[in-house]
């Protein structure tokens, strides 16, 4: 498994994790392989497109260059907002001052730990050589 945490062109904060078999020789041609079956081409995502060749390039040499995988650096790649992960607005309290409603913040943050403590949990289980 790599991470990769940095900045995308427009300084907005960017996090990912890519994980391949143990044993994955990170060349272009099996990244293509393995996240694109194969594909070449364009990949195009909302209104952007990349080409895949580009991309894999792009997450090899990230392989290729990165400190070794530790729990803290990963606990911090998952961070950020996670698929499946509570949504604040089920965390609507009733307002005080005359807003519609507030967020009851203090406990979402602990449902979105307990969400990012499960997936990491899930993460080790799979790819046990972090």
């Amino acid at each position: 498994m790599k991470i990769r945490q940095g900045f995308v062109s427009n300084s907005s904060s960017s996090s990912f994790i890519v994980a391949f078999p143990k044993g994955f020789e990170p060349t272009t041609k099996n990244v293509i392989d393995y996240v694109f079956n194969g594909n070449t081409g364009k990949m195009t995502y909302c209104d952007h497109s990349a080409d895949i060749t580009r991309v894999a390039d792009v997450i090899v040499d990230y392989m290729t260059s990165q400190s070794p995988n530790d729990h803290e650096r990963l606990m911090d790649a998952l961070g950020g907002w996670l698929g499946g992960a509570p949504n604040y607005e089920s965390f609507k309290k009733p307002s005080v001052n005359g807003k519609p409603y507030e967020i009851d913040w203090d406990t979402y943050n602990v449902a979105t730990t307990r969400h990012r403590d499960f997936v990491f949990a899930e993460l080790l289980s799979k790819w046990n050589d972090l």
